[in-house]
């Protein structure tokens, strides 16, 4: 006798097909919400960024050329065009000469020592072109004895001296004049001021050659005067 196994289920359906097996459903996940205050603030920082960059751009397409300083100029020299550059910058709030005045320039005085990257401003260039009316440039020898030991710049003020008795008779009018004592020759002393000091090429002991701006008056008896190693230069405070 043979016996054959039926499972419940398909005994149930009285031997029909099995039953499909049912895939169990999962839960579905509660959506999350992203807060307002999020959304605003993200907002608000896109929009701050999007002006900051307006600004920045904008500020970019505003730039100036004016000029700068390419290469050092001590006070009381001359600025010639070798001295300038062209430099772009951001007009706002900055007191800046324009490019297109670079031929007004050439020829100024530096008011103050100026150095390569120096934006120019009005303030550091003087009137004239030196010399001015009624003044002279007279270029004098000097030895080591005849001015002193410290270094002289462009701009310092000085007292130029006559040493030499034989000169003086020639070279007292119109001057200011000193005596230590009844009898003693007089000194003729005038006022001057340092434009450049050039070292002597080849010299071993000091000597320089300095170019004084002085009054136009005074140019032919200091040029005597230096011409025969005459002159003594004394340094005064600057701004005197």
């Amino acid at each position: 006798m043979t016996t054959t196994y039926t499972p419940a289920g398909d005994a149930a359906a009285g031997g029909g097909a099995p039953a499909a097996f049912a895939t169990p459903r999962l839960a579905t996940p509660p959506k999350r919400r992203t807060p307002v205050g999020r959304l605003a603030f993200g907002l608000i920082m896109v929009l701050l960024c999007a002006g900051v960059l307006t600004v920045m751009f904008g500020r970019a397409q505003h730039r100036s050329a004016v000029l700068a300083v390419a290469r050092p100029v001590d006070a009381g020299q001359t600025i010639s065009d070798a001295d300038l550059r062209i430099a772009q910058v951001s007009s706002e709030g900055l007191t800046t000469i324009a490019a297109s005045q670079r031929g007004q320039v050439v020829g100024r005085i530096a008011a103050v020592d100026l150095r390569p990257g120096m934006n120019l401003t009005p303030d550091a260039i003087r009137g004239s072109a030196i010399p001015a009316a009624g003044q002279t440039v007279a270029g004098v020898l000097f030895k080591p004895g005849q001015l002193p030991g410290r270094a002289l710049h462009a701009g310092d003020q000085v007292d130029l001296v006559t040493t030499a008795a034989s000169q003086q008779s020639a070279s007292t009018g119109g001057v200011d004049t000193t005596s230590s004592s009844p009898g003693s020759p007089v000194a003729a002393t005038r006022r001057a001021r340092v434009v450049t000091v050039t070292p002597v090429s080849g010299s071993t002991d000091g000597s320089v050659v300095v170019d004084l701006l002085l009054d136009e008056a005074d140019g032919p008896a200091v040029a005597a005067d230096g011409a025969a190693g005459h002159l003594a230069l004394l340094l005064l405070p600057r701004g005197r």
